[in-house]
């Protein structure tokens, strides 16, 4: 079996992955830092937009975060990749592999969600709720349903990833699965699930746990691997 020696993960991916999640959790909070409707649905049916909490400036900024986000995404990535054991040539390849895919799906989701919600916005205050409402419904049954697939490969790395954590195929510690990105993804999405089910009111605390979800557990990973000390997070 591979010693840690032998795998060696590079520091500057991990900085640069933080770097690149936390920027993308920067045009996360553009979408999500609103004022809370208990009548709101999904990504774009939500009262703030249509009382236009959702101005210009916001897309830009978020299409901006979100091409420096790629950018350092791929070193996180790539420090995921580094952390595989190197006799397993086929898992690295097919995630290097899908993480090209990743960065791609990444940036387009994070634009079409924006893109949304500044014309939902924008149609509300220009012909009302009404107009506006009509069109987010029909943006999200037939523009953002081809985004659906892309998913699928930001599903497949995390999970690729959870799997050689929990078959000790990797230089960290089995210890490191809980800090997986998926499994924190889990938590920070069903969080407004588990509070609307107890029959709390929505807040702005549930739209940035859910609408953050994806790329606050990565920044949370990415910063672990730096901090926690290697009598812990490596294997033995």
């Amino acid at each position: 079996m591979n010693s840690v020696k032998e795998t060696i993960v590079n520091r500057k991916d991990l900085y640069l992955g933080l770097m690149g999640s936390f920027f993308m959790m920067l045009g996360d909070l553009s979408l999500s830092l609103i004022t809370p409707n208990d009548s709101d649905q999904g990504l774009l049916l939500r009262q703030a937009y249509f009382d236009g909490e959702y101005p210009a400036w916001k897309l830009v900024f978020l299409i901006i975060t979100g091409v420096v986000g790629i950018f350092g995404y791929w070193y996180g990535l790539k420090s995921m990749h580094d952390s595989i054991n190197e006799k397993y040539t086929k898992t690295r390849r097919c995630f290097k592999f899908v993480s090209m895919f990743f960065c791609f799906s990444g940036l387009a989701i994070h634009a079409g969600v924006g893109i949304g919600a500044y014309l939902t916005s924008s149609l509300a205050g220009e012909y009302g709720t009404d107009v506006a409402t009509r069109f987010a419904e029909d943006y999200l049954s037939h523009v953002f349903t081809g985004f659906y697939p892309l998913y699928i490969p930001i599903a497949a790395i995390f999970m690729i990833h959870l799997f050689m954590l929990i078959t000790g195929k990797t230089i960290y510690s089995r210890k490191m699965t809980l800090l997986a990105p998926v499994i924190l993804m889990g938590i920070f999405g069903l969080i407004p699930d588990i509070r609307q089910n107890l029959g709390c009111h929505i807040t702005t605390f549930d739209y940035v746990c859910s609408q953050c979800s994806g790329n606050a557990a990565p920044f949370i990973y990415y910063l672990m691997c730096l901090v926690l000390p290697d009598g812990f997070k490596l294997r033995k």
